[in-house]
């Protein structure tokens, strides 16, 4: 998936006809050093709300926490996380006593994800896991979840966030 990828967003001109405003290549958003393998690209985002037929295309810096009502629609790649787990350890980062926490963490959004290639393991706080599938749909609700992806390939996911109150 480190491949650009393009975005082509329409819109009406003066006359009220459709028209192509963007068509561009997106740039990976987010590849950290620590996390190698982990690649997100946003595709779309905005703070506009509500929602209308104009609502344009913001371009910020990456931040994962979401204000109320702001939309993001992204793509991320998930690695195997034994390929995290032996990163951080030739690199002297911390890892959790169970090292399955290793990638735990809380958006403050409610999140609709759709699994497009491979598998992975969403845990949550509670220690429930479910094993989730290409093909899978799941509601993220603000919840301190994580992606443990247990296979050797990586899993890649279709994402729509959405800021929200606690």
């Amino acid at each position: 998936m480190q491949k650009l990828m393009r975005r082509i967003i329409t819109g009406n001109n003066k006359d009220g006809k459709a028209v192509f405003d963007i068509d561009e290549q997106v740039p990976i958003t987010i590849m950290p050093e620590n996390f190698p393998g982990f690649v997100l690209t946003e595709l779309f985002y905005t703070e506009e709300t509500p929602q209308t037929s104009q609502t344009t295309l913001k371009i910020r810096p990456y931040d994962i926490e979401l204000p109320k009502g702001a939309f993001r629609f992204c793509i991320c790649q998930i690695p195997p996380l034994s390929d995290l787990i032996e990163f951080a350890k030739k690199h002297n980062l911390p890892i959790p006593s169970d090292e399955e926490d290793y990638l735990l963490h809380k958006t403050q959004s409610i999140d609709y994800l759709y699994i497009l290639q491979g598998e992975v393991v969403l845990r949550l706080d509670s220690g429930e896991e479910k094993l989730v599938k290409a093909g899978d749909f799941i509601v993220q609700r603000a919840t301190v979840h994580g992606w443990n992806n247990l296979t050797t390939q990586p899993c890649i996911i279709l994402c729509v966030m959405i800021g929200v109150d606690e």
